[in-house]
């Protein structure tokens, strides 16, 4: 398992352009409300793939793993204007040299803990971490883009003002869960799949565990109050968490 940055105009606005196309009209702001001047042409490129299928093509390319007819459009995004990015890009490399010097520091940890606790036995060759711009405060993520075939997944973190390399290695094993979720088929319902992520981290059973937070600051409610059953009865030196949590609904989640 071994973590790549990538910090590139291409791959800031690939990024954001997938999570444009794919929120649904409640979530956020629709590509057809910002498609005049300098955004319409990113937003021409990311029609173009939405269009033709070929995000993970578009995401491969950019991280050096091929991408077939979607590196046209790739390349296309360079010529988008980013007001600043030279100075963006370079707060960007600073951030990324702590976040993996950070990373070190728990990596092995992260690896034996969602060994334990997911039980997972298929982990990603590598995970490729795409750091873009966000002009807000601290750090969010999204959903990682998956290879089974080739065994590892893209994942964006949007890094602000004030942000932490810690903050942020929490961050990505919460993105990681979601990955893994995938990668090795684990029978965790979609509808509920964020609700159990977040009862792990960030900030989670999982982020206390690790020491990447000091306490758990999530809701014990649902899913998340069996999650603090089964880490403060130590349940993970005897079972996995997705067995426990099917055992103690007899087959089923436990809501």
């Amino acid at each position: 398992m071994g973590v790549t940055l990538i910090v590139s105009k291409e791959a800031d606005v690939l990024a954001r352009l997938h999570d444009l196309f794919r929120l649904s009209p409640e979530d956020g702001v629709q590509p057809h409300l910002i498609y005049f001047g300098g955004a319409s042409r990113a937003l021409y490129y990311g029609w173009l793939i939405e269009r033709y299928g070929l995000w993970d093509e578009a995401f491969d390319y950019v991280v050096g793993r091929g991408g077939g007819r979607a590196r046209y459009y790739v390349e296309g995004l360079s010529d988008v204007e980013l007001f600043g990015w030279d100075d963006v890009e370079n707060e960007l490399r600073r951030f990324g040299n702590n976040f993996i010097e950070a990373y070190k520091g728990y990596e092995n940890d992260i690896r034996r803990w969602l060994g334990r606790v997911l039980g997972v036995r298929t982990f990603f060759d590598n995970e490729y971490v795409i750091l873009a711009f966000n002009p807000g405060r601290g750090v969010f993520g999204s959903i990682p883009r998956v290879s089974k075939v080739g065994r590892y997944a893209v994942i964006t973190l949007y890094v602000g003002v004030g942000a932490g390399a810690k903050e942020a290695v929490d961050l990505f094993v919460h993105e990681l869960i979601h990955g893994l979720i995938r990668l090795n088929n684990l029978p965790v319902p979609e509808e509920y799949e964020e609700e159990l992520v977040d009862a792990l981290c960030p900030e989670g059973w999982l982020s206390m565990v690790l020491g990447l937070s000091e306490g758990v600051r999530v809701e014990e409610s649902g899913i998340k109050a069996r999650v603090g059953e089964y880490f403060s009865n130590r349940h993970y030196e005897r079972v996995d968490l997705i067995t426990y949590l099917m055992g103690r609904a007899r087959g089923g989640y436990v809501m």
